[in-house]
């Protein structure tokens, strides 16, 4: 058997490299760049099918839904200054956009931390709607 040419062998292993590139360090990956608060809230409302409501976003995030804690009880009311974690005592970093310019940037920290707190406030995942009306409240908010 014949052995392979080697500008195949190079052309394959170029081709092969390039593979790898796009799919671990995709450019438009959200993880990559960022996003912004405003197509967070356009992404939330059309899943929804709704137009978000700031006074219904000021009240999800003030109200403990029955619980021990709100949204407010760590992030403040209005959510315009570093807050305190309620139980570590840790710091909470400023949660409107405004005020924050890293808030709401990374799809994955968004999705994150939506499940993580929703569940630890309202005791379930925040559905799209509540979703958009919490992000409507906090980019009320300006300085």
């Amino acid at each position: 058997m014949k052995p392979l040419p080697r500008n195949f062998l190079f052309l394959f292993f170029n081709l092969f490299f390039l593979f790898l590139g796009v799919l671990f360090f995709n450019p438009t990956s959200s993880s990559v760049y960022a996003q912004d608060a405003e197509s967070f809230l356009q992404q939330f409302s059309q899943a929804a099918k709704t137009t978000p409501s700031v006074e219904k976003g000021r009240n999800f995030f003030n109200s403990k839904h029955g619980r021990k804690y709100s949204c407010s009880s760590c992030h403040n009311d209005p959510p315009t200054t570093e807050g305190t974690d309620q139980d570590s005592d840790e710091q909470v970093k400023i949660l409107a956009p405004a005020f924050n310019a890293r808030a709401f940037t990374k799809e994955k920290k968004v999705t994150k931390n939506f499940r993580k707190y929703c569940n630890n406030v309202v005791g379930r995942e925040c559905t799209d709607a509540e979703k958009a009306d919490i992000l409507a409240y906090l980019m009320s908010l300006k300085p």
